[in-house]
C-alpha cells in the first residue's frame, strides 16, 4: 500500500489523538501531576476536533459520507467525554493510564467509522473494548469497580469472539475483506440465501452486546451501577455508537440486509429490547442503574430504524428512511445521555457521589445558582430522552416511528406492512411508559424536599465536586445542542440522510414477503450495475 501525503493529512486527527494517548500512557508510571495529564488530554482532544472540522467540515462532499458522519460523531462525543473525565477531584495513581485509554477508545470509534475492510472494523471495535477494560479497572471511584470490570471483560471477550466468527462467515461467502467489494457481493445476492442467515445472526449477537440489546443486555445494569458516572457515560456512548455504525456499515451497506426475512429477527429484538428496558427501569432507584435500562430501551428504538432499513424501502413523502432515522436518533440519544451523566458527575452529597434518586431531592431549589442550573439541565436531558417536544428527543422518536409507518403504509400486503405498523405502535407505547421514570427524576428535583431539610440529613447538602468546571461546560454544550436541535432539526436530519447507505449508492428494490413466502417488488428496477434488480431486468 502506497501512503500518499493526502492520506496522511486525512488521518491527522486520529494520529494526533494516538500520539497524545501514548504520551499519557508512557508518562503514567512517573510522578507527574494529575492536572498535567488532564491538560494534555484536553488539548489533544480539542486539537483533534479542530483538525477534523478544519480539514473537511461536516457537510463536505465525500465519497463516503457515513465515514464523515461517524468520525464527526466520534470526535464530538470524545470532546464531551474528556471534559467529563476531569470531574472527579481526586488524585489517582493511574491518571495517565485512564486518560490515555479514554483517548484510544475515541480513536477506536473513529476507526470503526472510517474502516474500509473487515480487519480495521474489528480492530476499531477491539480498541474500544480494551480501553473500556482498563478504564473500568483503574477508575476506583465506583462502589464495585472490580466486579464491574470483571463482568464486562469476560462477556465482552465472548461477544468479540462471536462477532469475529460471524466475520469469518462473511469472508467465506464473499471471498473478500474489503467492504467495497463486499458491497458488490451483497448486491449480487451472496447473502440472500439460507446460509446468509448464519453471519447475520452471529453479527447481531456480537454487536448486540455492544449496544446492550436484549437478550445480550444483562451485564449493563450491574456494570453501570458498579462503576463511576464518567465510566457509565463512556459505556453508554462509545460501544453503542460503534455497534450501530457497524450494523449500518456491514448489514445494510455490505450485506444488503442479509436474507429476505432477516428484518423480522431485528424487529423481534427491537420489541424485546425497548419493552424490557423501559419496564424494568420503572422500579429503579439507583441513578446509574436507571440510565442503564434507559440505554437498553434506546437501543430498541434505534433498532426500529435498522428494521425498516433492512426492508430497503424508499421513503414516501418525508425525509426519514430507516438508516437516516437511526443515525439521527443516535445523535440526540448521545447528547441527552452524556449530558445526564455529566450532571451527575459534577455533584456530590457530603463526601460521596450522587447515587440514588433521593440524593437529587430539591436540587432545583438549591441555594447556589450553579446547582439550580444543573437541575434545569438534567430536566432538559430527561425530557429529551422521554421524547417531549420541543427538544431533540421528540424528533428522534418521530423519525424512527414515521420511518416504520411509512413502510407500513405501502399497499401490497405481506407481513412487513402490518408488522412495521405494529412496531411503530409498540414504540409509541414504550415512549409513554418511559415518560414515567424520566418524569420521576424531574419530579424529585423540583417537588421533593431537599436532603438538608429532613431529619438526620444535616451536613449532607448537594454541592459541586472539586474540578467540576470542565464538566459544567460539557453539560452546557449538551443542553444547548439538545434545545437547538429540537427547535431546528432540519440540518441534522440532512446530515443523517447524507450518511444513510439506503439513500445513496446501489439500491435493491423493496421486498415485502407475504406469509406464503412470495416477494412483492415495490419499486422500479434501479439502473445500477450492482443492483440484482437491474440484472434480473436485463436478463
Amino acid at each position: 500500500m502506497i501512503i500518499r501525503p493526502t492520506m496522511m493529512t486525512d488521518w491527522l486527527p486520529e494520529i494526533v489523538l494516538t500520539i497524545v494517548a501514548l504520551l499519557c500512557l508512557i508518562l503514567g508510571p512517573f510522578q507527574v501531576r494529575r492536572s498535567w495529564f488532564y491538560t494534555l488530554a484536553l488539548v489533544g482532544m480539542v486539537a483533534g476536533v479542530a483538525l477534523f472540522y478544519l480539514q473537511q467540515g461536516f457537510l463536505v462532499s465525500s465519497k463516503d459520507m457515513l465515514a464523515v458522519f461517524g468520525r464527526g460523531l466520534a470526535f464530538s462525543v470524545g470532546l464531551i467525554l474528556v471534559l467529563t473525565a476531569g470531574s472527579s477531584g481526586q488524585e489517582s495513581e493511574h491518571e495517565g493510564e485512564r486518560l490515555g485509554s479514554l483517548l484510544l477508545g475515541i480513536v477506536g470509534l473513529a476507526l470503526v467509522a472510517r474502516a474500509e475492510d473487515l480487519v480495521l472494523l474489528f480492530v476499531g471495535l477491539e480498541l474500544i473494548s480494551v480501553a473500556s477494560y482498563i478504564l473500568l479497572y483503574v477508575d476506583r471511584e465506583g462502589p464495585n469497580y472490580r466486579e464491574a470490570a470483571t463482568k464486562y471483560f469476560y462477556l465482552s471477550v465472548l461477544s468479540s469472539a462471536v462477532f469475529l466468527y460471524g466475520l469469518s462467515f462473511v469472508y467465506g461467502l464473499a471471498g473478500t475483506l474489503s467492504l467495497r467489494e463486499l458491497m458488490h457481493a451483497g448486491a449480487q445476492g451472496v447473502f440472500a440465501g439460507v446460509i446468509g442467515a448464519i453471519p447475520v445472526v452471529l453479527v447481531l449477537a456480537g454487536i448486540g452486546f455492544k449496544i446492550a440489546a436484549v437478550p445480550f443486555h444483562f451485564y449493563a445494569p450491574d456494570v453501570y451501577q458498579g462503576t463511576s458516572h464518567r465510566n457509565a457515560a463512556l459505556l453508554s456512548a462509545l460501544p453503542k455508537a460503534a455497534g450501530m455504525l457497524v450494523l449500518v456499515r456491514l448489514l445494510l451497506e455490505g450485506m444488503f440486509g442479509g436474507p429476505d426475512r432477516a428484518w423480522q429477527v431485528v424487529l423481534a429484538l427491537s420489541v424485546l429490547t425497548m419493552t424490557l428496558g423501559n419496564v424494568l427501569a420503572l422500579w429503579q432507584t439507583n441513578l446509574r442503574r436507571l440510565l442503564a435500562y434507559s440505554s437498553i430501551a434506546h437501543a430498541g428504538y434505534m433498532l426500529i430504524g435498522l428494521t425498516v432499513a433492512m426492508t430497503y424501502a424508499t421513503p414516501q413523502g418525508h425525509p426519514w428512511d430507516g438508516a437516516a432515522a437511526l443515525l439521527f436518533y443516535l445523535i440526540v440519544y448521545l447528547l441527552a445521555t452524556l449530558g445526564a451523566f455529566a450532571v451527575l458527575g459534577t455533584l456530590r452529597l457530603g463526601d460521596r457521589p450522587v447515587e440514588t434518586l433521593d440524593d437529587l431531592r430539591g436540587l432545583a431549589y438549591a441555594p447556589h445558582m450553579d446547582l439550580r442550573l444543573l437541575a434545569w439541565s438534567l430536566a432538559i436531558f430527561m425530557l429529551s430522552l422521554a421524547g417531549i417536544p420541543p427538544l431533540a428527543g421528540f424528533w428522534g422518536k418521530l423519525a424512527v416511528f414515521f420511518s416504520a409507518l411509512d413502510v407500513g403504509g405501502v399497499p401490497g400486503g405481506g407481513p412487513a406492512r402490518s408488522r412495521l405498523v405494529f412496531l411503530a405502535v409498540v414504540g409509541a407505547v414504550n415512549a409513554a411508559i418511559a415518560a414515567a421514570y424520566y418524569l420521576r427524576v424531574v419530579g424529585t428535583m423540583f417537588f421533593a424536599t431537599a436532603p438538608g431539610e429532613t431529619a438526620g440529613q444535616e451536613g449532607r447538602t448537594l454541592q459541586l465536586r472539586q474540578g467540576a468546571l470542565p464538566a459544567m461546560f460539557a453539560v452546557a454544550l449538551c443542553a444547548i445542542m439538545t434545545v437547538l436541535i429540537g427547535i431546528a432539526p432540519g440540518r441534522w436530519i440532512e446530515h443523517a440522510r447524507r450518511a444513510s447507505p439506503t439513500l445513496r449508492g446501489p439500491q435493491r428494490s423493496m421486498k415485502l414477503a407475504t406469509m406464503e413466502g412470495t416477494l412483492w417488488e415495490m419499486s422500479e428496477p434501479v439502473a445500477s450495475p450492482l443492483s440484482p434488480v437491474s440484472q434480473d431486468a436485463s436478463e
